[in-house]
């Protein structure tokens, strides 16, 4: 591998005149498409993308350009993700070693923040300020600023994971389409012990992240937070009030069910609720439950369902003694608890199984995050246990929503959209199974 230390002195000669240069704040828009000027002739209707993940959490989306050693790399991209690790060089540029040598395509380029550049056909670089010199164009990183760029790239040395883009069809996050007609996105963000402006935020970071679906309950008390975030994030322009999937809970022991409703409506700032729940067993659930089902029918919401009901027996209550059946039951669901049981004869019921403990709730987390069977499996996809986890549940057949105040962290479990788990590592992780659960709700 050629050290660094010889591309070092390459460069000495015009490092002075390098770094005096200025660069703007703001990417070129005219070049979103990173092709080089004398490329522009030539440029292709459908570019390469890629994406650059930096130390296994930032990840960068780039354009490639339309040359001969771009088309090579995306080829080398295209049969694996190629990890380079990265090391600072003249407070402009981070640059790494590729495993193989690319065609050279050079021409004197002065760089801008944003370009990714091949030099001496086997080392890569991510420019974050300006530089010239005799270089091959490989694409540009899109849409971020030059501060940007220095602060996801920081200081010292950084682990890159370059990959072949994932399509735009297969990053939506999918939907289940419930028995009362309506279409429920997989994974949300849960709320319970989320309060005050911490509760407010994270779900303003979930809607800009891309959740649809937020998890809330008068149990939980912050549905006014929740309101207040949905508001912003509508009036920001990140997401429309139709495309958010709102659900509430009741609890099982109030006397006035259709004035909760209405207070829930109220604190929500919304005019329909997506789906409300009857929290758990109850003095009262009946009279809740057709209080829910009063609701659906003055348009006041859209679906309903129950929480903490883990049999065929206490859930076909519902389906057999009220007009309108559960279309969602939101369960205690995780590895060591998977009840394959009620979820398989719900199916058959059309009524759709949602876990809360995705990760088996703060006092067992530990258990399912450090996992050696889980570690394993994330290794393989570079992922994080978290993110195997939350998979795991979607494609178990289950509506997942993980809760978390962190924002780190609420993007981090919504970054599952670009891989899946084997048939084997589904079976594998079956295999943990327990049939035991930690509540008792």
């Amino acid at each position: 591998m050629r050290k660094i230390i010889i591309f070092a002195s390459v460069f000495f000669m015009f490092f002075a005149t390098a770094c005096g240069a200025e660069s703007g704040n703001q990417p070129d828009p005219a070049d979103g498409n990173a092709v080089s000027e004398a490329d522009s002739g030539n440029a292709k209707e459908q570019p390469m993308k890629i994406s650059i993940t930096i130390n296994g959490k930032d990840k960068l989306s780039a354009t490639l350009s339309d040359n001969s050693s771009a088309a090579a790399f995306y080829e080398l991209l295209s049969k694996g993700d190629v990890t380079v690790n990265m090391h600072d060089y003249g407070n402009f540029e981070k640059v790494g070693n590729l495993p193989h040598s690319l065609p050279r395509n050079d021409t004197q380029i002065t760089t801008r923040p944003g370009d990714i550049i091949l030099y001496q056909g086997d080392q890569i670089t991510i420019y974050y300020d300006v530089n010239s010199w005799n270089f091959t164009l490989l694409g540009r990183v899109d849409g971020k600023t030059q501060q940007e760029l220095k602060t996801i790239l920081g200081e010292g040395d950084v682990t890159a994971v370059f990959a072949v883009a994932v399509a735009e069809k297969t990053m939506k996050l999918p939907t289940v389409k419930l028995n009362s007609g309506y279409e429920m996105p997989v994974l949300g963000l849960g709320t319970w012990a989320l309060s005050g402006k911490t509760a407010e935020d994270a779900v303003y970071t979930a809607l800009k992240a891309g959740y649809r679906l937020i998890d809330t309950a008068k149990y939980y008390r912050n549905e006014a937070e929740v309101g207040k975030a949905l508001g912003r994030a509508v009036k920001d322009g990140i997401c429309k009030r139709e495309e958010v999937f709102v659900t509430t809970k009741l609890v099982p022991w109030s006397d006035n069910p259709d004035a909760d409703i209405d207070d829930s409506l109220k604190k929500l700032g919304v005019s329909y609720i997506d789906l409300v729940l009857l929290h758990q067993h109850g003095s009262n659930d009946d009279a809740v439950y057709k209080a829910m089902v009063k609701a659906v029918k003055n348009g006041k919401i859209r679906s309903v369902g129950i929480s903490n009901f883990y049999t065929e027996e206490s859930v076909s209550r519902f389906i057999n003694d009220f007009e309108i059946p559960p279309a969602v039951v939101q369960n205690e669901n995780h590895l060591f608890y998977q009840n394959n049981t009620l979820r398989d004869w719900a199916k058959k019921q059309k009524i759709s199984i949602e876990s809360w403990y995705p990760f088996g709730g703060r006092s067992h987390a530990k258990e399912h995050l450090k996992n050696p069977a889980v570690l394993k499996i994330a290794e393989s996809h570079k992922k994080t246990a978290a993110q195997i986890i939350v998979r795991w549940h979607i494609q178990a057949g289950y509506i997942v929503i993980p809760g978390s105040g962190d924002a780190a962290h609420i993007k981090e479990n919504y970054d599952i959209l670009d891989f899946e788990l084997t048939e084997s590592e589904m079976k594998e992780l079956k295999l943990l199974n327990t049939g035991k659960r930690y509540e008792n709700w």
